[in-house]
């Protein structure tokens, strides 16, 4: 084996190795800045106070949109329930009889 060689990587020397993990971690560092790049904290304190004065949503616009997702969840739930008695087994009495004088007895 020759001096200054890796034993575990015959082809790079032992310092070559060091910089070629550098420059991979240069690059993987300037591709992370090219996707996430660093935030400046002044610009974000500015986007906070302008986003300060912009109002909110409204309480009409709350309110419908409230009303729109129950009226949804309403909907789906009778989608589900209604359709039962028209299904084959709510009427055949083996099934249905004992439901009926249950009700019977409770109502009673």
């Amino acid at each position: 084996m020759r001096e200054g060689k890796c034993p575990c990587c015959p082809i790079f020397p032992s310092r070559g190795r060091q910089s070629l993990t550098k420059s991979v971690n240069q690059q993987i560092e300037q591709f992370i800045e090219s996707i996430f790049p660093t935030q400046d904290p002044k610009k974000i304190a500015a986007g906070q106070e302008a986003a300060k004065g912009q109002p909110g949503m409204d309480t009409v616009e709350a309110f419908f949109l409230i009303l729109s997702a129950l009226s949804t969840l309403v909907l789906i739930g009778l989608l589900m329930v209604r359709p039962l008695p028209f299904l084959p087994g709510a009427r055949d009495p083996r099934f249905s009889a004992p439901l009926w004088s249950l009700q019977e007895k409770i109502l009673s």
